[in-house]
């Protein structure tokens, strides 16, 4: 074989390798970047929003912000103390990897984002598009970081290599991190964080006939809702006869209502129900929590005198479980009915305030907690 064409088939080998390598690069960047996002988005909405989605943009808004400054940081000591200083581009993109999962690909818009962020906070997660705009923007930003900043011109003194090259470039990065948090902050609802979730669904509750479940024909009017200490929740519960440990209680609620039917002049009460509703700290807790409460039962006050099972069921978005149990009393249940079971229509507001959404109860009667 000629020179020639040994130069040739050795330029070809290695485009081809070149090629092969980029792609390689690519599919690694896409699964390593989705796998890094998920946990790392559990990680921001436990520690730093505690379910408030905007609080999840803004705490990424702000990963990126000081991702810029990273950069900045690690090309001014490349410069001063040379290969040493070129391991903290690992750290650069340990820190960037997932965001990446964020950026739009050609054709998917932010369903990428979505598909992570609904796996990370939950199915009705809605923050995907915010996302990817962060991610895009932040994208093109740092990657001009990177080839831009620390750039010596010739004939630059030490001070302006140093110190206004760098400073210029910190403040065009804290100007656009201030504009897109900005337009996020305007753009995403906020929602209630997960340690106020109890309250608010007490305070709604406990409105009664004027709170959110007045316009049901069921409604509930309260007797108590409070939001109260673990130990004294696992007073009112029991399990196999004995009272719960609770591991992994956060906060808890306690409701004992009545019932409301009808409309208007005929509107009466009837039954009554008793409720416990445990939040936890992780998703993992709430899981465990779950498991150790199957079969549990109200005690004391709150166990009302002919009670139906008692409903089980958890609100995932905000790490709770809703035990709940009614007297039905007098509500026809039937499926001809235009009732609603008590503890459903207590689940239904406890669950639809978790997840920002107001869900109304099915039309017709069945068990405790069908349809949940």
């Amino acid at each position: 074989m000629s020179g020639g064409a040994t130069k040739a088939a050795r330029a070809v080998g290695t485009a081809v390798l070149a090629i092969v390598s980029v792609l390689v690069g690519f599919l690694l960047l896409a699964f390593g970047a989705r796998a890094a996002a998920v946990p790392w988005l559990r990680w921001i909405d436990l520690w730093v929003a505690d379910g408030d989605e905007r609080r999840v943009v803004l705490a990424v808004v702000a990963w990126s912000w000081a991702l810029g400054l990273l950069v900045v940081g690690v090309r001014a000591a490349r410069r001063r103390w040379g290969r040493a200083a070129s391991a903290g581009w690992l750290l650069v993109a340990a820190a960037a990897l997932p965001v990446f999962a964020f950026v739009p690909g050609r054709s998917s818009g932010d369903n990428g984002a979505s598909t992570v962020t609904r796996e990370a906070l939950g199915p009705l997660a809605q923050v995907g598009g915010p996302l990817a705009v962060v991610a895009f923007v932040t994208f093109l930003s740092v990657v001009g970081l990177a080839v831009a900043v620390v750039r010596p011109r010739p004939g630059d003194p030490p001070r302006t290599r140093w110190v206004r090259r760098p400073l210029g470039t910190v403040v065009a990065w804290s100007l656009v991190a201030a504009v897109l948090a900005g337009v996020m902050a305007a753009y995403v609802d906020p929602t209630p964080t997960r340690g106020s979730w109890l309250d608010q669904t007490a305070r709604a509750v406990a409105g009664g006939d004027e709170g959110v479940t007045g316009g049901f024909e069921i409604g509930l009017d309260t007797r108590r809702a409070e939001v109260v200490p673990c130990e004294e929740a696992a007073g009112l519960l029991s399990v196999e006869g004995e009272a719960p440990a609770l591991e992994g209680c956060r906060s808890a609620l306690v409701v004992d209502a009545v019932g409301r039917t009808g409309e208007g002049a005929s509107r009466r009460d009837t039954g009554a129900l008793g409720a416990v509703v445990v939040q936890t700290r992780t998703l993992d807790q709430l899981d465990a929590l779950d498991r150790a409460l199957d079969g549990a039962e109200l005690v004391g006050d709150l166990a009302p005198d002919s009670a139906e099972p008692a409903l089980v069921s958890p609100a995932a978005r905000s790490y709770a479980l809703v035990i709940a149990a009614e007297d039905p009393g007098d509500a026809p249940l039937g499926e001809g009915a235009a009732q609603r079971p008590l503890t459903r229509a207590l689940a239904y507001t406890v669950i639809g305030t978790a997840v920002g959404l107001y869900l109304g109860p099915p039309e017709t009667g069945g068990g405790p907690g069908d349809g949940l």
